[in-house]
């Protein structure tokens, strides 16, 4: 796979495992002048690269791992020359177009031209302008609220972090801003659907460098809130229609986000737990990447990991000397470790933030 395409530039991404296609498709995608990604030989990467596309080249073999949604860059569905064209799996792929290559070499470049010149958002299939980050933990004390609070911390202008795990004691406190005012889950029923994304934003707790935080609430007392997915779902609407970035701390449901990344400690039980919450994404054709996370006791290797839940692992996150104290004692450091500043760069970089 071609990692070194340019990050803020839409790439083509080649999903075509056809040996005679294969070639013809990587040459049109590098003659678009557009940076290539070929997951030709990484089934698994498929979701992962196709929604933040500028336009997906796929063949039979591989359309069933994109994502099952009319939403999206545009996809050309490919066929060798002299092969009846699959129509059924080119409609049942959301292909915009269907062309047998190399007789309509021309004119699939033509139509990655028009690509290119109508400037297709990379961002289309969320339904707004926002990048959407959700970080899941796949056993307790995995250690996702810290990586997503530092996803938030890292990303830069317009960041929303929010608190969406019930369990959660409150991601305010992770953050040092737990006195600060603005408004906590209970302050907003049904989620806001009508809420302007600037306004909300406003009302939630500020901290520093834009960033915007959406809390649960802390009560001594059976408080009768629970968060619900629609009330989720909704708020999540409202925050895709303005820029920048959103970073979710994810309950156990599934969240459409342009990236989930499961935080797994190298241990069996985490991993296990791990797999399943994988094959759901992957059911859903949710595009997400595993972080292994050594708690001080490894138990597996990250090959292992990679292969129990057949997905692949973006990084290993070694423990922290002294973070834990520090976090508990002021909050998260304002200077990261370099470590977690470094996942979380990779992180934002996968979603091309």
């Amino acid at each position: 796979m071609n990692d070194a395409a340019h990050r803020t530039e839409a790439f083509v991404v080649v999903a075509v495992g056809d040996p005679t296609l294969h070639p013809e498709a990587v040459h049109i995608a590098a003659a678009s002048t557009r940076p290539v990604i070929d997951v030709s030989t990484s089934p698994h990467d498929v979701a992962r690269h196709s929604h933040r596309a500028a336009a997906v080249l796929v063949d039979a073999e591989f359309a069933p791992h994109l994502p099952d949604s009319p939403v999206g860059p545009p996809r050309f569905f490919l066929t060798p020359d002299g092969v009846p064209m699959a129509w059924n799996a080119a409609l049942a792929a959301h292909a915009q177009q269907a062309f047998s290559l190399p007789a309509e070499s021309a004119e699939l470049l033509r139509a990655l031209a028009k690509v290119s010149a109508t400037g297709a958002s990379p961002r289309a299939a969320i339904g707004g302008n926002a990048v959407c980050i959700a970080v899941v933990g796949s056993a307790g004390g995995a250690g996702a609220s810290t990586l997503a609070a530092a996803i938030a911390r890292r990303a830069g202008g317009a960041v929303t972090l929010v608190d969406a795990d019930p369990r959660s004691g409150g991601i305010d406190l992770l953050l040092g801003v737990e006195d600060a005012p603005g408004l906590r889950w209970p302050d907003i029923p049904g989620g806001e659907q009508g809420l302007n994304h600037a306004d909300l934003r406003a009302a939630l707790i500020q901290g520093p460098d834009q960033l915007a935080v959406l809390s649960a609430a802390r009560s001594t007392i059976d408080d009768p809130f629970r968060l619900t997915a629609s009330a989720l779902d909704a708020l999540l609407s409202s925050l895709r229609g303005g820029g920048g970035v959103i970073v979710v701390d994810a309950p156990p449901e599934l969240i459409n986000a342009d990236l989930t990344v499961i935080v797994c400690p190298t241990e069996v039980r985490a991993a296990a737990s791990a797999a399943r919450l994988a094959a759901r994404l992957r059911a859903q054709r949710l595009p997400h990447v595993i972080v292994a996370r050594n708690r001080g006791w490894a138990g597996l290797e990250e090959s292992e990991v990679e292969r129990i839940t057949s997905s692949s692992v973006l990084a290993t996150l070694p423990s922290v000397r002294g973070l834990a104290k520090d976090t508990e004692l002021g909050g998260l450091p304002r200077r990261l470790p370099a470590a977690l500043a470094r996942l979380a760069d990779d992180i934002l970089s996968e979603v091309g933030a």
